[in-house]
């Protein structure tokens, strides 16, 4: 998950959702994107994904650290 309701769309590290000319990830929607960027199926080209949609949930995030 690279950000969820409330935060800016990250322009910067992925290219803009397809057809999302929001600024702000909107309430119930999530960017999502896939560990490989060649082989994935994300936010990319699909948008924001409906949180009721995802089945799963981050135990730890090994990017950032304390």
């Amino acid at each position: 998950m690279l950000a969820v309701p409330g935060d800016p769309v990250p322009r910067g590290l992925v290219p803009a959702p397809a057809g999302v000319p929001e600024r702000y990830v909107p309430p119930g929607r999530l960017v999502l994107v896939g560990d490989r960027p060649g082989h994935s199926l994300d936010s990319r080209q699909l948008g924001h994904f409906p949180a009721s949609a995802v089945l799963g949930r981050l135990l730890r995030d090994l990017w950032r650290r304390p």
